[in-house]
């Protein structure tokens, strides 16, 4: 999946197709040599966010890349929770380790993105779309 993931990307930079990853922001793949040289890029920038800042009972804090995107427009995905407690709820995270009453892994319930957050990832996406056509017209 990473070798796809990176393909596509390096097509996109290539034709300045703007693009976001996403992963953990732990994970070896920000790592790999292939994304570290992507992520070098003048127009490549990256976040890093913890989704209970967008309505998740857990931190699941991720990494975000962005290429071909207006930067301003990612700084929305750039939100950290401060301290022990969840900065926004003050209320303890959910761990994501187990299941939940329903026999459900944590982790798996985790996957999704919250809705805020996927508004904001859009938002990135079509502003540049929009920016886009406004300079065609």
């Amino acid at each position: 999946p990473a070798v796809v993931a990176i393909n596509i990307v390096t097509l996109c930079q290539q034709f300045s197709i703007p693009w976001i990853l996403e992963n953990p922001s732990t994970s070896r793949f920000w790592y790999l040599p292939q994304i570290v040289r992507i992520l070098a890029s003048s127009t490549v920038h990256s976040r890093v966010c913890d989704y209970c800042q967008y309505g998740a009972p857990w931190r699941k804090r991720t990494r975000f890349a962005f290429g071909n995107l207006d930067e301003f427009d990612s700084l929305r995905l750039d939100k950290r929770c401060r301290g022990t407690f969840c900065s926004r709820t003050g209320k303890p995270h959910i761990t994501l380790s187990g299941c939940d009453a329903n026999n459900i892994a944590w982790t798996h319930r985790a996957q999704p993105h919250p809705n805020t957050l996927s508004r904001h990832i859009a938002f990135c996406l079509v502003s540049s779309l929009r920016a886009a056509y406004l300079h065609q017209v």
